[in-house]
């Protein structure tokens, strides 16, 4: 279960509450969990008010998991929208243009969907500076992409 902490109940609580420590709380109330943001999957959240009390509980943390887990079947996982992998990524390439002042940094990366169909994206200026090149060749070839690049 997590909780959420208002203002005014927050303020007298900041120093009391300590990551990693035990605590008996009570007077608040129980509520349906938000549907956009969980912490846990839960379907009831804490709501602190000004009523509501914390009190530590000294040397019980060892009982208490520092993190849990959710396991699921690999069938169970949602598929991504996928845009496909990266095949390839070159060096910066300075282009000079008949349409701008100066010359301008490139660099080409090449994504191939499912079915083997290939296409060009060219970063330009910054944004080809930007990207990741040592990642990306760091990994393996079966990398799925699952960002898009927005200008």
């Amino acid at each position: 279960m997590y909780g959420r902490i208002p203002t005014e109940p927050a303020i007298s609580l900041q120093d009391v509450l300590q990551e990693g420590s035990v605590y008996i709380m009570k007077r608040f109330m129980c509520k349906p969990s938000k549907p956009t943001y969980r912490v846990v999957d839960s379907p009831f959240m804490m709501q602190f008010t000004r009523f509501t009390t914390v009190d530590p509980v000294v040397d019980d943390e060892e009982d208490f998991p520092y993190c849990t887990y959710s396991l699921m079947s690999f069938s169970d996982i949602p598929i991504p929208d996928v845009i496909g992998r990266i095949i390839a990524v070159t060096d910066i390439v300075v282009v000079h243009s008949q349409h701008q002042a100066g010359p301008s940094d490139t660099r080409t990366v090449v994504l191939q969907d499912q079915i083997g169909n290939e296409i060009s994206l060219v970063l330009w200026g910054a944004r080809a500076h930007e990207f990741e090149v040592e990642e990306v060749r760091a990994a393996s070839e079966s990398t799925v992409v699952i960002a898009i690049f927005v200008g």
